[in-house]
């Protein structure tokens, strides 16, 4: 532990097993074992782990770690990185062997050129900006939130399909829908895997990196008719966030995880789990303190809503929480949340627990009636928060149509092939 403890000032004698100060804990720390072969010879080895850790996620190895746990005193409380001051110190102990391990002066990365058009703006009409990360470094042209121009045909043509949907059975309304909606390059998601592409050189020219699912805005996407969105939703950091990650199913990364957890323990509240790798650190081409916040996301789908000309349409929006929002308890945290956003908007849980009683198929209900009564958000979660229905539940989950309900569908004027 001294490579991410020893205080300024102390890692000379950290590193060789000495007395030295925790940075983690502001106090004496127990010794360690003589690390000076690994500090002297093996530094430039370690700092080219650390480098290649930060080029791919975007994070520092240390920024990871003092996100992982909640320290008592978090404004002096840190990790840090020792091996930077192994450079000045002078160890009694060297090694002779590995040979390849001897300090080098500098280490060259030689970037690539490859841009491949993984992002392109094809065939999309609209205002062109630049979305950089926060330092201003890394770019892509993206469109302008709500700068998409979408054709008055279009515009028609879609509006007359969700009238019907709207007004026919409401399990088998067709609407336009995304997957992984705000996991998008217009919030800079996917705007760092050029820097990996510039590398590369796939046999397939499709094969290269691309870690958004979408180029436009989710207020593009609603105006460009999807009325279906999947929204990503996940806490780390101390705070809900819109990322991408899921379970890894490693028993391996599971073994990792509670051995790292188990150190990490002695320092403050460890608030991560292993299926976070991905939104923290960040693996969708985005720095994870960059990833917006949830209310953020959903304050943009609010907005589309309250616009005028949308005051008669209706957005599922469906929650693909983390497993991590039920093992650190945030259920409640996140249902007050989604009810600050949205509010009066809301299909209350209670209706829809009562269209599960009558029966999904036989209670006649229709999305037009929900938005008769002012109520034009259905939300949705893997899981019911007590505020989000559960979808395996929501019309009977994924279900195979029978004659019963094709016949329903008939009678609306709807035709199922």
């Amino acid at each position: 532990m001294p490579f991410i403890t020893a205080a300024p000032g102390h890692e000379c004698n950290a590193l060789q097993g000495l007395d030295f100060v925790s940075s983690a804990t502001l106090k004496p720390a127990p010794r360690a074992i003589d690390y000076s072969c690994c500090a002297g010879h093996a530094r430039p080895l370690l700092e080219s782990l650390q480098t290649a850790f930060t080029f791919l996620t975007g994070t520092t190895p240390f920024e990871f770690l003092n996100g992982v746990v909640e320290f008592p005193d978090p404004s002096a409380m840190k990790f840090v990185d020792a091996l930077q001051a192994a450079k000045t110190c002078t160890f009694k102990t060297t090694c002779s062997a590995p040979a390849g391990l001897i300090n080098y002066p500098t280490r060259v990365i030689t970037p690539g050129t490859n841009r491949p058009p993984t992002n392109d703006l094809k065939d999309t009409q609209c205002k062109r900006v630049q979305r950089c990360d926060a330092a201003g470094q890394v770019c892509s042209e993206v469109c302008e939130r709500g700068s998409v121009v979408v054709p008055a045909w279009v515009k028609q043509s879609l509006a007359y399909q969700r009238r019907l949907a709207y007004g026919g059975p409401m399990c088998m309304a067709q609407l336009p829908a995304t997957h992984n909606s705000a996991i998008t390059l217009a919030d800079g998601f996917g705007n760092r895997d050029q820097l990996m592409n510039l590398n590369l050189s796939p046999k397939k020219p499709y094969s290269y990196m691309k870690t958004n699912n979408h180029v436009l805005s989710v207020r593009d996407q609603l105006d460009m008719g999807v009325r279906w969105l999947e929204i990503d939703t996940h806490f780390f950091l101390g705070g809900f966030r819109t990322a991408h990650c899921g379970a890894l199913g490693s028993n391996s990364i599971q073994v990792l995880a509670s051995v790292f957890k188990e150190q990490l323990a002695k320092f403050g509240r460890v608030s991560w789990i292993p299926e976070l790798l991905g939104c923290f650190p960040s693996l969708s081409g985005i720095k994870a303190t960059e990833q917006r916040s949830s209310r953020e996301t959903m304050d943009e789908i609010r907005a589309w809503l309250d616009r005028p000309e949308n005051k008669d349409e209706l957005v599922f929006v469906y929650l693909d929480q983390g497993v991590e929002l039920r093992a650190l308890g945030k259920f409640g945290e996140l249902n007050a949340m989604l009810q600050d956003v949205f509010g009066e908007l809301l299909v209350p849980i209670s209706q829809l627990e009562e269209l599960q009683r009558t029966g999904w198929h036989q209670s006649n209900a229709t999305l037009q009636q929900f938005i008769d009564q002012g109520r034009r958000v259905v939300l949705l979660a893997n899981e019911n928060t007590g505020l989000a229905y559960g979808i395996s539940q929501f019309c009977n989950g994924h279900e195979i149509l029978n004659g019963a309900a094709v016949h329903l569908a008939e009678r609306h004027g709807l035709v199922l092939s």
